[in-house]
């Protein structure tokens, strides 16, 4: 853990965390800003048990959408309503540091059966 050099959300509380004012951690390579120290330890992930992983999750694409608060939502929204597609649990909305813009970060999945499809397509374009 160290302490955050930007302004960002609270992982635990959501509340606004101002530089230099709460700590960050990349317990699985993602950054996460808490207010204090024993909010990041009561937080910190442990490893799943095998029973408990979704196939779905292992092989999902993460995906990141950028935009304005209502735009990202439109965009996961209209992925959740795609045929085909697989969406798992969203990123809460993370304030960008340069801009007014948010990203969110999700799993994306496509149905096995049209994966496949999709690269037989590709094996007999390469043809």
């Amino acid at each position: 853990m160290r302490t955050n050099r930007f302004r960002g959300v609270c992982a635990a509380c959501s509340r606004t965390v101002e530089p230099e004012q709460g700590v960050i951690t990349r317990p699985d390579g993602t950054t996460r800003v808490f207010c204090t120290p024993e909010e990041a330890a009561a937080h910190q992930p442990s490893a799943p048990a095998a029973a408990d992983t979704d196939p779905y999750e292992l092989s999902a694409a993460q995906v990141r959408i950028t935009g304005t608060p209502a735009q990202c939502h439109a965009v996961w929204q209209a992925l959740q309503l795609a045929p085909h597609l697989l969406t798992g649990q969203r990123s809460a909305d993370r304030p960008r540091r340069d801009d007014d813009r948010v990203m969110l970060y999700g799993p994306v999945t496509i149905e096995a059966r049209h994966l496949e499809a999709i690269e037989r397509e590709r094996q007999e374009a390469e043809q």
